[in-house]
């Protein structure tokens, strides 16, 4: 079952007459995702991105497709350019075409009021958005986090769509918060990516395991974005899964051909980044970003993927370029506090955080920034003022929650730290960043048995942190059993073998090799024989402690056994990084 063009045709239509021109951007870029880019319809959605204010991305789409020498084409993009004041560009594009000035120059931009908006949705948005056609009502109360994620979900599954609307229950659902979606989250993307009439193993292949210029080779445009936005993370089965979502109509289709649409694939690089892949969200962002520069609802994702892998150029070019074309944008600035951040000029940082928030208070990227920017600098106090402002003005998100726990941390106001961390995880159960500080938390109250499990609970949140610690036990074990057998030959094959080892494993080989009559020492081939018992205990006021014996033929193999042990503190961060991509991209 698949959508209608003619349908979506006339709804845009019915939004621009509404001047609901946000909306009527919205379904255009679907539709032209649907017809192949037909010239009709790439036309209306230059219409669109005119009447919505998006100049530039007019001209740039219509340039794109090789459109200018239809008349109606290029009066469009001259409308366009005369609208930012750019006459040059408008005489070069027009060349001796005789057309009335004053028509040129009578482009009106009629936007809404975002602050109305604001309001009117603050006053109780769910009763305007009983219509699941009026995108701009959902993206008020989804891109400004006033609900959790299960009231979202549960918003959407009140809607009346019908079951011809399936693809647009399942983008709405990809776009709200991933905390809760987990489980379903991999196949609503599927069936939204996949060609109609496809099997969900036509999206085995990640091209992010290679390097973005061998990927995006040889591929058109739009080939391209679908291909970077491919992942492989292993989901149930598509059918039973995408069946089993709460709220969608109709059934599992072979899927929607939306691989190349920005909407889909910024939901897809908002999922890997949320998962911590964020050089392959970053990756995915890039291609979004070469192919429509202007793909606003892609930036903010690259921004923040590019601060986290320090990537100090691309933030600077990008900001650049945003401060430029767009110096009154909220996001604009918050791209500069994000390149000082990067650069860890904090004060700097701060300044443009806090001009993002002035330009629009309902920017909680920037507003997360500002806090980070106040809390790298140990300045607690006005850390959590914006901590607080962020967790009043965005309810639905779990970050600030997160910022405030780690002020208090550092403030030693540990009561009011656990409650901010265990609000936070109730919030978003799968961030193991949540759980980490929750282990660290736990170690400071010596609530040691705690710890350990909320670290290790963290660890196995991590991007293929299950597969990564199971491989790590057996390529240990397999390391153990080589060493009790035939020991070592020489350094190198030693440092090999221990790799995947703790310091605890290294010291048990030692003991077993006591027991089997060799010295503990898996470089030595001496035999080793005891006189006294091994283990020897010792106690305290509280504890009796294990003492460990003599398992070595001399003092230089106890002194090289203990030394190498010492080493061995964090086995995970030692795993080979072939191994670690391997399972990264299981």
């Amino acid at each position: 079952m698949h959508m209608d063009p003619d349908q979506l045709r006339s709804l845009v239509q019915d939004c621009i007459a509404k001047h609901l021109y946000s909306t009527a951007v919205f379904y255009a870029d679907k539709l032209v995702t649907f017809t192949q880019y037909a010239p009709g319809d790439v036309y209306l959605v230059a219409q669109t991105y005119f009447v919505s204010g998006q100049h530039r991305r007019a001209v740039m789409l219509l340039k794109h497709h090789g459109l200018m020498e239809d008349v109606r084409f290029r009066y469009l993009a001259a409308k366009c350019l005369a609208a930012v004041d750019d006459w040059d560009e408008v005489l070069a594009l027009l060349g001796d075409g005789e057309l009335d000035d004053d028509e040129l120059q009578d482009a009106v931009v009629c936007e809404l009021d975002s602050d109305e908006l604001q309001d009117a949705v603050s006053r109780g948005a769910a009763v305007g958005f009983a219509d699941p056609f009026c995108q701009e009502a959902f993206a008020a109360l989804v891109d400004n986090h006033m609900l959790s994620n299960s009231e979202e979900l549960a918003l959407l599954g009140s809607l009346p769509f019908r079951p011809q609307d399936r693809w647009l229950a399942l983008l709405y659902r990809a776009q709200c918060k991933k905390y809760l979606q987990h489980e379903h989250m991999e196949a609503q993307l599927q069936e939204l990516q996949q060609q109609p009439g496809s099997s969900g193993d036509d999206m085995a292949t990640d091209p992010t395991s290679m390097p973005a210029e061998a990927a995006l080779n040889d591929t058109t445009p739009q080939q391209q974005q679908q291909q970077a936005g491919m992942d492989s993370t292993p989901s149930p089965p598509q059918d039973a899964a995408a069946a089993a979502l709460p709220g969608v109509p109709g059934t599992p289709s072979g899927g929607y051909g939306m691989g190349s649409n920005p909407d889909v694939l910024a939901c897809r690089a908002d999922w890997l980044f949320h998962l911590g892949r964020y050089e392959d969200a970053y990756q995915l962002t890039s291609s979004i970003l070469s192919q429509d520069p202007y793909a606003t609802q892609a930036l903010s994702t690259h921004l923040a993927a590019a601060l986290q892998l320090g990537k100090k150029n691309e933030l600077f070019l990008r900001a650049h370029k945003l401060v430029e074309e767009y110096p009154s944008s909220a996001q604009a600035w918050f791209g500069v506090g994000c390149y000082y951040m990067a650069s860890r000029q904090f004060e700097q940082a701060r300044r443009f955080f806090a001009k993002a928030t002035q330009l629009d208070k309902h920017n909680a990227h920037a507003w997360i920034g500002f806090g980070h920017a106040f809390a790298e600098q140990d300045e607690s106090d006005q850390a959590l003022a914006a901590y607080r402002t962020a967790a009043r003005l965005f309810p639905g998100l779990h970050t600030p929650l997160l910022g405030m726990g780690c002020a208090y941390q550092r403030m030693n106001n540990l009561d009011l730290c656990e409650r901010c961390f265990l609000q936070a995880h109730a919030m978003c159960p799968h961030d193991p960043a949540v759980a980490h500080e929750l282990g660290v938390l736990a170690y400071r109250n010596r609530q040691y048995e705690a710890a350990a499990g909320w670290l290790t609970r963290a660890l196995e949140l991590l991007p293929g942190g299950k597969e990564l610690s199971r491989e790590r036990r057996r390529r240990a074990f397999i390391g153990m059993l080589k060493l009790l057998e035939h020991g070592a030959a020489d350094e190198r094959q030693l440092q090999q073998l221990v790799a995947p080892m703790s310091d605890e494993e290294l010291l048990q080989v030692a003991e077993e090799r006591s027991l089997a009559g060799k010295c503990g020492n898996p470089l030595c081939s001496n035999p080793f024989s005891w006189q006294e018992p091994r283990v020897k205990y010792r106690a305290s006021a509280d504890n009796i402690h294990k003492v460990e014996g003599d398992c070595y033929c001399s003092r230089a193999c106890a002194s090289f056994t203990q030394a190498l042990a010492a080493q061995l503190v964090e086995p995970m961060s030692r795993l080979q990084p072939d191994a670690l991509q391997a399972y990264l991209r299981a």
